[in-house]
């Protein structure tokens, strides 16, 4: 890309958060592989203002109290069918995040709660994953050759040795890609378009807000992002409560209350009032 082209990208910060069961071969050579991407990405002068690739390992929820209520957009985009997409995304969406994932598990319930132009649902959907699965069985599908270039890159030793990432590789290669992968692939990649094209417009109708921002001042953003103490300090104020109208009644121990709820009230005297 030209430096032009590079001023325009929308700068990232991508984080990965897991850990892997121990005998879970596949899921060690994924967080591998992230990893020895990371370390490429994050030296390379060219790209480091606009794209930074981090993997927090041993992810627990001391780590999650930090990083969900700091992220724009998290990625939940398990295979159609398989549920995976649970809670998590919940968790996000409830400290103003937006999602980009396909429709399954709780991404499907989010957007009918939240609206469809409130979240990024693609891919194939589950009613059809069992055809695209027996489809590739016995006629392998063309490689989509935006996903030919990552394995190539792979294959190549841009990562490090290519024999420890093999297995990996020969699971969409060889293995029939039972997560059709290559299938889902061409549609992330052009809702991750949708995604940046909609980050830059919403900047852009903020008054003297100029979306082009210089790689100093991304780099100053994300700084600011990370080091943010969000329990001191949240993402949104909550003004839900602009006056009061009679006495203020505050109660401890009230089990899961509801906005604008009437509450009856046993005052000490027998007394009953009604309130909001």
């Amino acid at each position: 890309m030209s430096a032009e082209e590079l001023e325009k990208e929308v700068p990232k910060v991508v984080i990965f958060a897991g850990k892997s069961a121990p005998g879970y071969y596949t899921a060690k050579l994924i967080i591998k592989l992230i990893n020895s991407v990371s370390a490429v990405i994050n030296e390379d002068p060219d790209t480091a203002a606009y794209l930074k690739l981090l993997f927090l390992e041993n992810y627990n929820v001391s780590l999650a109290e930090v990083m969900i209520p700091a992220s724009d957009i998290s990625q939940h985009i398990s295979t159609a069918g398989t549920e995976a997409s649970g809670t998590s995304n919940m968790k996000f969406v409830l400290n103003g995040g937006l999602i980009i994932g396909t429709v399954d598990g709780a991404n499907i319930e989010i957007a009918e709660e939240v609206g469809e132009d409130n979240i990024w649902l693609f891919g194939t959907l589950a009613e059809d994953v069992d055809d695209v699965r027996h489809e590739q069985m016995y006629r392998p599908a063309t490689l989509d050759p935006q996903l030919g270039e990552v394995i190539d890159s792979i294959q190549r030793g841009d990562f490090g040795d290519v024999a420890i990432f093999e297995p990996l590789i020969g699971t969409l290669t060889k293995g029939h890609d039972y997560y059709i992968i290559g299938k889902d692939f061409p549609s992330y990649l052009e809702t991750l378009d949708k995604i940046n094209t909609a980050f830059v417009d919403k900047h852009a109708t903020d008054a003297g807000f100029d979306p082009r921002i210089g790689a100093k001042e991304a780099a100053a953003i994300h700084a600011a992002a990370v080091t943010r103490d969000y329990g001191l300090h949240p993402r949104m104020d909550y003004r839900t409560v602009s006056g009061v109208n009679g006495p203020l009644v505050i109660l401890d121990d009230v089990k899961f209350p509801r906005f604008a709820e009437i509450v009856e009230l046993t005052l000490p005297d027998g007394t009953k009032r009604s309130g909001q």
